[in-house]
């Protein structure tokens, strides 16, 4: 048996319950067992929930480490690491997604004040407001709770948006104008520049579109109490300024924007930098800026002129089984190429497939082409009653073209499925008048003989 001192015997019970305390220590604050400090572990979590980007995002780039790290953090009570769990219970990584147990992190940390956490709360209230007509309530059930969540969503935005939080500062002016929002119009627009000003990229829009549609307000002819030309150049300059700045972030949408307003002179004409900016898209596989490039180069705007190399934007950008609006007008053009044998060997049959194609799908100068087709017989078997059929969907053309032929096709009495002649004739003024009105020189003879200009 050892002999141990008094003195030293007394040190080693003290070391011993040293000990067993550090123990009960570590395993209450599992991060300084780990080796981590608390003060480091806060601020990568921080760090994590103050990035402007989804949650989803952020968390698939993190790693199972940063996940389990947080979620120690979020239960010692820091509020970036609370709600990053949130956010991980909301999308479901790391955990299995449960809404509720979302709504319990991110409220502990909403409480701490932490705006990230804010904000999330206010998305989730608009999220979560019901749509007419669901089939689960009455519609004034449905106003009581879209009235309730409303403003349970502009409470957290508002709390967030005070501490300088630029996407709540961005939601919180979307809800200008909306109902059961108290935000104004002009508080909308601070809050967007607020936001915008921090390089907050969907606020640099938003503020930009809201310029560009006051400067076309203002040279509306159909609203002549707003007409201010000085305003609208003032207007376009904010626009265009912002649309750059957004531009410079690499956002796409901006980029076009930016590159339409220079090509046309909007505040600003600058068809190289327009040309820029498009290409800078197609480099990313836009098919918007593989179309406006090939435009530009068509037409030799702020470039060498190339027909060839526009041909082959168009094909990346074209489809043929491309559906919706603006897929028609890339169509029109690549099929206009071919029409008219430009930087491509002349091919009618290829221009016809591509005008269909875009005429289906609701592009106006494909459905004219196509009806001067059929009225003519051109790589179609000649047919009056297809020929008004497209002259008729062709209807509105900003030229007045369409217009003008349907009106010529009623005062010949061809209009087929009128009773007689008389009634088909009739009908010849409305369609001539339409297009005078958009400045058709052959509408506005026709209405002269008529005796009706």
């Amino acid at each position: 048996m050892d002999f141990v001192f008094p003195k030293e015997r007394a040190v080693k019970a003290c070391l011993t319950t040293m000990a067993k305390i550090t123990a009960v220590f570590l395993s209450a604050f599992p991060l300084l067992a780990h080796g981590e400090g608390n003060s480091t572990m806060e601020k990568n979590c921080r760090t994590q929930t103050s990035k402007w980007e989804s949650p989803k995002k952020v968390l698939e780039q993190d790693n199972v480490e940063t996940r389990e790290q947080c979620q120690r953090a979020a239960k010692q009570g820091d509020a970036a690491a609370q709600t990053y769990v949130g956010w991980m219970y909301w999308e479901g990584l790391g955990v299995k997604k449960d809404n509720r147990e979302a709504m319990k992190w991110f409220n502990k940390a909403a409480k701490q004040g932490y705006a990230p956490a804010q904000h999330y709360l206010g998305w989730m209230s608009i999220r979560s407001i019901k749509r007419e007509g669901d089939g689960r309530t009455t519609l004034r059930e449905e106003f009581i709770d879209h009235d309730r969540k409303m403003k349970e969503a502009q409470k957290w935005y508002q709390k967030a948006a005070d501490q300088g939080y630029a996407p709540a500062q961005h939601d919180l002016a979307g809800l200008a104008g909306v109902s059961g929002s108290s935000i104004s119009y002009a508080e909308g627009d601070r809050l967007y520049r607020l936001a915008a000003e921090q390089g907050y990229e969907p606020a640099q829009i938003n503020l930009a579109n809201r310029y560009k549609r006051r400067a076309d307000r203002h040279r509306d002819p159909k609203r002549p109490q707003f007409l201010d030309e000085t305003k609208a150049k003032a207007c376009e300059v904010e626009a265009l300024k912002w649309y750059r700045k957004a531009a410079e972030q690499g956002n796409m949408g901006a980029q076009r924007e930016l590159g339409k307003m220079l090509a046309e002179g909007q505040s600003v004409k600058d068809e190289a930098e327009a040309v820029r900016q498009f290409r800078l898209m197609a480099e990313q596989g836009s098919v918007v800026g593989q179309y406006e490039l090939g435009k530009m180069i068509a037409a030799g705007r702020g470039v060498k002129k190339d027909e060839a190399e526009a041909v082959r934007l168009f094909r990346l950008a074209a489809k043929e089984d491309g559906k919706g609006s603006f897929q028609g007008e890339m169509q029109y053009e690549l099929g206009k190429m071919y029409l008219e044998g430009r930087g491509v060997k002349k091919d009618d049959a290829e221009a016809l497939k591509w005008h269909r194609l875009a005429a289906e799908n609701g592009d106006s100068s494909a459905r004219f082409e196509l009806g001067k087709r059929y009225a003519e017989g051109r790589g179609v078997e000649k047919d009056e009653s297809e020929a008004l059929k497209w002259y008729r969907k062709a209807t509105p053309t900003k030229d007045g073209a369409a217009e003008f032929e349907v009106g010529k096709w009623h005062a010949d009495g061809r209009c087929v499925e009128q009773s007689g002649a008389a009634a088909c004739k009739a009908g010849a003024e409305g369609w001539y008048r339409d297009a005078a009105e958009k400045g058709h020189l052959g509408a506005k003879e026709a209405l002269r003989k008529m005796g009706k200009d």
